[in-house]
């Protein structure tokens, strides 16, 4: 009887399974070995984004904190001071003002545009905020200022209705001891 020999296999017998090569089996163990990996970076993953949710959750509510001077507010706008919260980290922390109004407001469109910022122009003089909020240290001595970053909420001059104005705060202020916030109109300069 001739034995034909082809690729190391005898000629009559059986030809092995595509599961009995051993690139098969290094083939099956790199596929799960991958889907391993898959499913613990998911894992991973999801854990870090739960972290960071219960981060964001944990914003520093600060109304009893600071000293808050609104008084401003009350008188040309009817806006009452409810709440603030410090939200964020680092430089990127901002502080969320909530206000509400006290009485139906005269004139709606000038409220938003004291409190919407304005654009900035493409050349000239950048415009002057109608209002700036103040930070003041324990001595009543000025830290630094800020105007609205931008606001949540329709403004609607409905009495009732709320929003939040933001500010950006940054951590600096917080390091030098801020101790009392204050609104007020700002000083227009003389063209």
């Amino acid at each position: 009887m001739k034995v034909w020999r082809s690729a190391g296999f005898v000629a009559g017998t059986t030809l092995p399974k595509a599961t009995d090569s051993p690139i098969h089996s290094r083939g099956i163990i790199m596929y799960r070995s991958l889907a391993v990996l898959v499913l613990a970076l998911c894992v991973s993953t999801g854990q870090s984004q739960d972290k960071d949710k219960k981060t964001d959750a944990k914003d520093e509510d600060v109304t009893e904190r600071f000293a808050w001077k609104m008084d401003y507010l009350e008188t040309a706008w009817g806006l009452k001071f409810k709440s603030a919260r410090v939200e964020g980290k680092g430089d990127k922390q901002t502080l969320s003002i909530l206000l509400t109004f006290t009485k139906d407001a005269d004139d709606v469109k000038k409220l938003q545009e004291t409190f919407y910022p304005p654009p900035l122009p493409k050349k000239g003089a950048i415009p002057v905020p109608p209002i700036q909020f103040y930070f003041f240290d324990k001595d009543d001595t000025v830290i630094g200022k800020t105007s609205v970053y931008f606001t949540r909420g329709e403004i609607t001059g409905v009495k009732g209705d709320a929003f939040r104005v933001v500010l950006q705060f940054a951590s600096a202020f917080a390091d030098q001891g801020v101790k009392k916030i204050a609104v007020r109109p700002s000083e227009k300069k003389a063209k």
